[in-house]
């Protein structure tokens, strides 16, 4: 281990003993803003490129749309006009701005899990669902009209965590990848995806009636299905990747690529790709390796993510 991986372990240890003294003096309703500072001030502040903002609040599209509240967001400052911030750092983040986005738990449970998952949810909706007018101009298209087809960098750090596989004492990868509790919920989604297609049956039998009751319950059913979905294995889900401090970084795998889109552009433009369909884990071997790896990780978002978005322009937002 070189000097600075040491300082960074010897910082994260004592990061880890505020976190525990935090929870024992703090009430839960003040805890989950003071580990989300905590977090920021003593992991992410001393160690991120100057050119990344941290900020808390929501991501926005310039079609008036936005993402649930996310607890941190990392975002280019070049991208990024300062009245869109508050000085405490609460703020609307353009998603093209965006190089990464963390929940932040003190305790990761089931329920803070599930609260994660549709916060990703909420942001790939966002961007994703994003419909543009694909006209050409010098035969040529917008490159800013073309959608967005890769993942917003999702993830989830914990100060602690009792999530493992049933049964067995394993990293939280397993869960993901390989565990029981991954094949539970891939039936549940089925589950799901099969009530969808009834509801959306039933809708469109009834459109044109006059049983409004009935497509309101059905429009619900539809409603519900599209929040409920995410709540499967974090590898089917939006969510990216799971640090928990001195414990284990879990994560899928994501690749940056230079791609040529002819009907666009004869010039390589920078691309994201994310394999989460099968994880790995790097586990905690009392030199806080685990989460130094995922610090290094975010690192690497922050060089690369900026090049991903350079054609999209943010005057879009004032048109």
């Amino acid at each position: 281990m070189n000097q600075w991986s040491k300082q960074i372990s010897a910082t994260l240890k004592g990061l880890k003993v505020q976190s525990e003294a935090l929870a024992e003096t703090i009430s839960h309703n003040g805890l989950r803003g003071a580990v989300r500072e905590l977090f920021i001030k003593q992991f992410l502040l001393p160690f991120l490129p100057p050119h990344i903002g941290i900020g808390t609040g929501e991501i926005i599209n310039h079609l008036g749309g936005s993402s649930k509240q996310v607890d941190v967001v990392l975002y280019n400052r070049g991208r990024l006009p300062p009245m869109l911030m508050s000085n405490d750092g609460h703020g609307v983040f353009p998603w093209e701005s965006v190089i990464a986005v963390i929940e932040v738990k003190s305790r990761l449970d089931a329920a803070e899990l599930r609260s994660a998952i549709l916060n990703a949810y909420s942001v790939r909706k966002l961007v994703q669902t994003i419909e543009e007018p694909d006209y050409q101009v010098g035969g040529l298209g917008l490159l800013e009209n073309r959608g967005w087809h890769y993942p917003i960098p999702h993830y989830v750090f914990a100060f602690s965590s009792d999530l493992v596989a049933p049964g067995y004492k394993k990293p939280f990868a397993y869960c993901v990848a390989d565990g029981p509790e991954h094949q539970r919920l891939k039936r549940q989604r089925i589950t799901l995806q099969d009530e969808r297609q009834t509801a959306a049956n039933k809708y469109l039998e009834v459109q044109g009636s006059n049983n409004e009751e009935f497509i309101a319950k059905a429009r619900d059913t539809l409603e519900e299905y599209e929040d409920l979905k995410g709540l499967t294995a974090v590898g089917d889900s939006d969510i990216l990747g799971v640090c928990v401090l001195d414990r284990e970084w879990s994560h899928g795998g994501i690749s940056f690529s230079d791609e040529v889109f002819r009907r666009y552009s004869p010039k390589p433009i920078r691309t994201i790709e994310n394999f989460n369909f099968y994880w790995s884990s790097v586990l905690s071997d009392g030199s806080m390796v685990e989460t130094i790896n995922f610090l290094g990780h975010l690192i690497m978002l922050a060089k690369e993510m900026p090049k991903c978005f350079e054609h999209y322009s943010l005057d879009r937002y004032l048109r």
